[in-house]
């Protein structure tokens, strides 16, 4: 989300057509009867500091730009509801009235400002609807409505707005579907309505905002699977839609979108395989997708991600081995795949990850011994491999890792001696529990039972030979 009233208007305006108050204290003042008298008055002031009684004679209705934002505690921050008077500011080319405590509904009279082209009243306690009249707005290159108490569904009309390139709705009280009508929106950079409770599917016709490089639709209701359409975004560089009801399988145009840097799809109920065309994304950074049904095998083009700096995919339902192509992730410092089904050994080519902090295998179904290369890997602080069926005796070398704090072996088949420092390095509790064949100290321990030997017979004296 943007920082409300970020853009500095005073740089490109006048003193006659530009007003920001400010105030020595911050107080409230409401802004129907402020703004009311000076349209009455025709009174005006520029950007200064200023007290009621200095300002200044203008006609309010030619200007171009009324910015009122909150920035400090020194500005004066306004409270009651937008005056239906502001929409007879006809000229208006910029308004932002942003981080007060405006509240009632948005004034539908708006809408008659069609040379609009900035619009910021974001940051206050607004409530009701999003009145339709504000799809008139068809100049508005930046709409922001965001974190205020709005509710209702998302006019249809605001397809209108062909020339805005940054949209948003963000933590309202919004609810329904996502009008089709949005996707009318070629020009759209930056889509931002996460943290509402839009429901139904995603429309397949946002395949047509070509220009989108952002879209936060993250923590609402959307349900159903992702539409194929999605794959014609091939400006897209950030995916969000964490904490949905999404489900189906990942659709393979998913690889169409080259210019993907981030994909979050956790928390959802997604399902089916990780599409192979993943590993076709030269510029991707991090994927999240936890909390999901996908099954299926990692697909070990994933390998081919070198810029990918984290790879989240623990608690679905994956399987097969681990790639060993993942050890080419030269970028990559997280790697997440906990609480899957996964089997087999742990490649050692993950000791050569020369950027990897964090390693979570947990709670799946590893076996075979830890790999002595994972102690290669000296930027690693976590190491999580609890939960699985690894044998043979940890590697002693792990101990010497510089970075490595945190390191959990519980409940697997391990066996043999570990030194004390070891053992005092990660503590015992992280490292023996569910591990009894494993113990600490040069003395051997509860080792594990020696195979059955027969018993040896007596000797029996061979008869002398005859002659």
């Amino acid at each position: 989300m943007k920082q409300a009233g970020g853009r500095n208007e005073s740089t490109s305006q006048t003193a006659s057509n530009v007003w920001h108050p400010t105030m020595g204290t911050p107080r409230n003042i409401p802004l129907a009867p402020l703004l009311v008298t000076l349209l009455a008055l025709g009174l005006f002031t520029p950007v200064t500091p200023f007290t009621l009684a200095d300002l200044q004679v203008d006609n309010l209705s030619s200007q171009t730009v009324l910015n009122i934002s909150y920035r400090s505690s020194g500005d004066t921050r306004l409270s009651g509801p937008i005056p239906t008077e502001l929409g007879g500011l006809t000229n208006l080319t910029t308004l932002v009235l942003t981080q007060h405590n405006l509240s009632g509904g948005i004034p539908p009279e708006l809408g008659n400002l069609t040379g609009l082209q900035y619009l910021d009243i974001s940051n206050n306690s607004l409530s009701g609807t999003i009145p339709p009249q504000l799809g008139r707005l068809t100049s508005l290159t930046h709409f922001q409505l965001s974190v205020n108490r709005l509710f209702g569904s998302i006019p249809a009309e605001l397809g209108n707005l062909v020339n805005v390139t940054y949209f948003e709705l963000s933590y309202n009280g919004l609810s329904g579907p996502i009008p089709g009508a949005l996707g009318n929106l070629t020009r759209l950079v930056d889509w931002e309505m996460h943290d509402n409770n839009l429901t139904g599917p995603l429309p397949p016709e946002i395949g047509n905002m070509a220009s989108l490089t952002i879209m936060a639709l993250q923590t609402n209701q959307i349900n159903g699977s992702l539409p194929p359409d999605i794959g014609k975004l091939t400006n897209l560089e950030s995916l969000s839609l964490y904490q949905n009801q999404l489900s189906g399988p990942l659709p393979a145009e998913l690889g169409n979108m080259t210019s993907l840097k981030s994909i979050t799809l956790w928390n959802n109920s997604l399902s089916g395989p990780i599409p192979y065309e993943i590993g076709g994304l030269p510029n991707l950074q991090q994927v999240f997708m936890e909390n999901n049904t996908f099954s299926g095998d990692i697909p070990a083009s994933i390998g081919n991600l070198t810029r990918l700096l984290f790879l989240g995919v623990s608690n679905n339902s994956l399987s097969g081995s681990i790639p060993p192509s993942l050890g080419n992730l030269s970028s990559a410092s997280y790697l997440g795949l906990g609480g899957n089904k996964l089997t087999g050994f742990i490649p050692p080519e993950l000791g050569n990850l020369p950027a990897m902090q964090s390693l979570d295998f947990s709670n799946n179904n590893l076996t075979g011994p830890i790999p002595q290369e994972l102690a290669n890997v000296t930027s690693l602080s976590r190491l999580f491999l609890n939960g699985n069926q690894l044998s043979g005796s940890p590697p002693p070398r792990l101990a010497s890792l510089p970075s490595l704090v945190s390191l959990d072996l519980r409940n697997n088949s391990l066996s043999g001696v570990i030194s004390p420092e070891f053992a005092a390095r990660f503590g015992p509790e992280n490292v023996l529990p569910g591990n009894p064949f494993l113990s600490v100290g040069t003395a051997p321990g509860p080792l594990a039972p020696p195979p059955l030997i027969p018993a040896p017979q007596p000797a029996v004296s061979a008869p002398p030979p005859a002659f």
